[in-house]
């Protein structure tokens, strides 16, 4: 159990030579497939973020539009019952004279 086998690296298969590094193409090859990955995982990331905040927004703005729509309900009838309020007074005010 106490051995430990020592690593030898395995032999090159009969016909294959041994790997001797990249040549420059095949590393600007390998940089701009990168790059282009990089770029898409960005530009995807990007593109959920702004679904999800557009989403948070019509929250939002679907929230105010309903405030401000029952505000404005609130301010017609508030206009309304000071306009009936007005116009009984006025009524009121020509039977006294009779």
């Amino acid at each position: 159990m106490n051995n430990i086998a020592e690593h030898t690296p395995a032999a090159a298969p009969a016909g294959k030579k041994k790997f001797k590094g990249y040549s420059l193409n095949e590393l600007r090859y390998r940089m701009m497939v990168n790059d282009l990955k990089i770029q898409f995982a960005k530009s995807s990331l990007a593109a959920e973020m702004a679904s999800e905040k557009r989403r948070e927004e019509s929250n939002m703005l679907g929230l105010w539009m309903s405030l401000d729509t029952w505000l404005t309900y609130g301010q017609v009838a508030l206009f309304s019952y000071r306009t009936a309020k007005k116009i009984l007074s006025i009524f009121h005010g020509f039977k006294k004279k009779r």
